[in-house]
């Protein structure tokens, strides 16, 4: 996974702000037909790697900080790192179902970095609610790791919403929604920790 993650090749810059920077590239070897984004938050000295952590992949709070995801559940888990994720994306267009997105998750420490790995499991493995449509993760992951004085995550995400129009116009709109991402994300651990 770092590899992914640390890959420049074929990359072009988004997005370029103070503590949030986005790439896109067109394809990967996982997947020819959509586009990887990728996005750097750089959280400065305020926060812990726990904390961090915490928020991040805490299921049962997920939907009362993230207003973009509905039903986000965890179905199974099967020790402490691999468990089977299941969760809605709310579409905000008309006449858009709702996509469900059914994953295997990976959480894990390594070498003082903390990876949050994911990808869908074959369709035919879990039924589908039927006023939704079943969307792919290619790959979803985050690395969260100390570099320097501040905390840096990086995110990846290579998906197939099943939308009727070229994914290749979707990198500014995924760049959005990893911007509103961090905004949401960050609002949550400080509640915690005030």
């Amino acid at each position: 996974m770092d590899e992914l993650i640390d890959s420049t090749e074929d990359y072009i810059e988004i997005r370029n702000k103070p503590g949030f920077i986005a790439y896109s590239k067109s394809e990967t070897n996982l997947n020819k037909d959509n586009i990887i984004v990728k996005a750097i938050f750089d959280l400065g000295t305020k926060y812990k790697m726990e904390e961090i952590v915490s928020v991040l992949i805490n299921a049962e709070q997920r939907t009362k900080w993230d207003n973009s995801v509905r039903e986000y559940v965890m179905d199974k888990q099967y020790d402490n790192c691999l468990m089977l994720k299941r969760y809605e994306v709310i579409f905000p267009m008309p006449l858009m179902q709702n996509r469900e997105f059914v994953e295997k998750q990976l959480a894990f420490n390594s070498k003082g970095k903390f990876y949050v790995y994911s990808s869908s499991v074959d369709n035919s493995l879990e039924p589908l609610k039927p006023t939704l449509t079943r969307a792919t993760t290619f790959i979803c992951g985050s690395r969260i790791v100390q570099d320097g004085d501040s905390i840096k995550i990086t995110m990846i995400s290579q998906m197939d919403m099943k939308l009727l129009f070229p994914t290749s116009l979707l990198s500014g709109r995924m760049a959005d929604e990893m911007e509103q991402f961090k905004i949401k994300f960050l609002k949550q651990i400080d509640k915690i920790i005030n």
